[in-house]
């Protein structure tokens, strides 16, 4: 159709229909205030929200929590290892206290 004012209202009217839509969409958001003090998991509980409900991570943002938890693996099993020496230490004290008795 060559008529620009019949084109203007068919382009108003996909204008208002995209209008219509985005307002739906606008209505179903819900935002939510995080507050606390640090540590209180305002960062979990929003990482937890974006796998969830969001798009997940990003392939750079995987990477870096891949790295993230192989440290804390090697950080933790170190510190389970140091406990132990400590532990079989103080274990060994008390014998020789009984063997010296």
């Amino acid at each position: 159709d060559h008529n620009p004012i019949k084109r203007q209202q068919q382009r108003q009217q996909e204008i208002d229909n995209a209008l219509k839509i985005d307002q739906k969409h606008s209505e179903k958001i819900m935002k939510i205030l995080v507050i606390g003090p640090p540590g209180s998991g305002k960062n979990a509980l929003m990482k937890s929200l974006q796998i969830i409900y969001g798009k997940g991570y990003d392939k750079d943002e995987r990477q870096r929590y891949i790295l993230y938890i192989k440290y804390q693996i090697v950080e933790q099993m170190q510190r389970i290892i140091e406990i132990h020496k400590e532990i079989q230490q103080d274990e060994e004290s008390k014998l020789d206290v009984i063997l010296d008795d």
